[in-house]
């Protein structure tokens, strides 16, 4: 059976939609393969506001931070609300992320 070009192409479309959303997932949440995800995550939301945590969240160095240095996060001499008014501030910013806003 033949399908219809337009037919086609929605369904192309949807399938290359569906793979780019798996890789962006991929990318934004390889920190939680980390088998020490689960006690970060705990100690972050024990010792952090839900507004705090998804500031942290969203930031890619700190990210990288929980995917690389998981257990320097879950120190207790680690001032978690100085390291959020950091990001607020601008400080945990990727260098890419600065050179783009420029041009």
């Amino acid at each position: 059976m033949q399908w219809p070009d337009d037919i086609l192409g929605l369904v192309y479309a949807h399938m290359h939609a569906s793979s780019i959303q798996r890789q962006v997932r991929r990318y934004m949440y390889r920190h939680a393969n980390n088998q020490s995800w689960p006690f970060l995550r705990r100690q972050l939301c024990q010792r952090l506001g839900p507004d705090d945590f998804a500031r942290l969240q969203d930031c890619p160095l700190v990210r990288r931070e929980w995917r690389t240095e998981s257990s320097s996060w879950c120190h207790p001499d680690t001032n978690l609300t100085e390291i959020v008014k950091e990001v607020r501030s601008g400080l945990w910013r990727d260098w890419s992320e600065i050179t783009q806003r420029q041009r």
